[in-house]
């Protein structure tokens, strides 16, 4: 094995713990921004701004190893149900989620022994997925996945993306995606640079920031990366 990566390895198995999106952007980037959509669907889900013909009921927690309980919702749109997720997030006529999904404990051994005697799911979130209005089954966005980290604008949506390093390296080569969430196509691709991030945080990766109108999205993280900007016309 790499002798680089076996001298990194604690450092993967230490950072486990879900930090969360941060609030604020950083202080070298110059507002006004876009507030952080996160969370402002689940508050009061009754009464969400949700799409034309999307709908969510049934809220359920479901217990994770490494991020704690999520509430998750099934999701209605028209007359399909596309199952649960979490985390749900408006992007034009489209929403943005994680898939959530769970175990009863009586069918899992591991959360059946744990939680002896308790009323409890076990699960997990798998990565981030999109569906419109006219959409009958969630729908992939390329490269979108656990790590991305995405946030809407309008039906734009900017995340991150990771690909494995090449063999014989161990910094992984990180991008900057902005995508269309509506038509599915990805709208700019840029490499923001080379990183060994040992962390299973889905959230630690800064958040992109977009300019109410649209018109600009800015990737930075400066542990890792120089800030990029990215110039869009207005939707």
């Amino acid at each position: 094995m790499n002798v680089q990566l076996l001298l990194r390895l604690p450092i993967l198995l230490l950072c486990t713990t879900l930090i969360g999106r941060a609030d604020e952007p950083s202080d070298a980037l110059d507002g006004p921004w876009l507030p952080d959509p996160l969370g402002s669907i689940t508050e009061k889900f009754e009464e969400a701004d949700l799409p034309a013909g999307f709908r969510l009921t049934e809220p359920h927690k479901v217990t994770m190893e490494i991020r704690g309980d999520a509430t998750c919702y099934f999701l209605q749109v028209g007359e399909y149900s596309l199952g649960s997720i979490a985390n749900p997030m408006r992007a034009g006529d489209g929403l943005v989620f994680e898939k959530c999904e769970s175990l009863k404990c009586a069918d899992d051994r591991y959360c059946f022994l744990r939680d002896m005697g308790k009323e409890c799911n076990h699960g997990w979130l798998r990565g981030w997925f999109v569906a419109t209005g006219r959409d009958e089954t969630m729908r992939e966005l390329e490269d979108l996945g656990w790590f991305s980290n995405p946030v809407p604008c309008e039906s734009r949506l900017a995340y991150w993306v990771f690909k494995n390093p090449p063999e014989h390296a161990t910094d992984s080569r990180y991008f900057a995606y902005v995508a269309d969430v509506e038509s599915g196509a990805i709208l700019r691709k840029e490499f923001m640079g080379q990183a060994w991030i040992g962390t299973d945080n889905a959230f630690h990766l800064s958040v992109a920031r977009w300019r109410p109108d649209c018109s600009q999205v800015v990737f930075h993280d400066e542990r890792y990366f120089p800030p990029k900007t990215l110039n869009f016309r207005t939707p």
